[in-house]
């Protein structure tokens, strides 16, 4: 009642118009590794990887999680056959939430990675990775985990499955 009494519809809509926003939150505001020609998009998936690169949170938005995965294809050599044990241990290298089955079958869904109908077998394809996510590989390029080579990563998966 009291925000239909100042002329408003509801109790957020007053409250949005009273309280004032946080400077994270205004429209101006960008992160400091931001540059003004990325998009927003790219940007706020950005915010789903850390320092090193890594995957920390997989996003509620299936748009999303589309783009973040391209991070994680760009990560992956080309031309290796990977079993189903060396895909999860490479994967969980480039992430921090521990569910390296729904980023496998998601990968696979998206066409990013197909698998031999008995899911033993996994290979990268090769396909051109959308602007956004081209963008999204380019501005997370640096950090360090996404800077190793296809062959080094193999090592390190071949060494921790042992």
């Amino acid at each position: 009642m009291l925000a239909r009494a100042a002329g408003q519809r509801n109790f957020q809509h007053l409250r949005s118009q009273t309280e004032p926003r946080p400077v994270s939150t205004w429209p101006d505001a960008e992160p400091a590794s931001a540059s003004p020609e990325l998009p927003a998009f790219v940007v706020k998936a950005a915010r789903f990887f850390d320092e090193k690169g890594r995957f920390t949170a997989w996003p509620a938005r299936t748009s999303l999680q589309n783009l973040c995965l391209w991070v994680l294809w760009s990560a992956m050599p080309a031309d290796h056959a990977f079993t189903e044990r060396e895909i999860s241990d490479h994967l969980n290298m480039l992430h921090t939430f521990g569910d390296a089955a729904i980023l496998r079958r998601t990968l696979c869904n998206l066409g990013l990675m197909k698998r031999t109908k008995d899911g033993r077998v996994y290979h990268r394809c090769e396909v051109i990775p959308s602007p956004e996510g081209a963008a999204l590989i380019k501005l997370l390029a640096g950090r360090s985990t996404l800077r190793r080579s296809g062959t080094e990563m193999q090592r390190t998966a071949a060494s921790a499955s042992r």
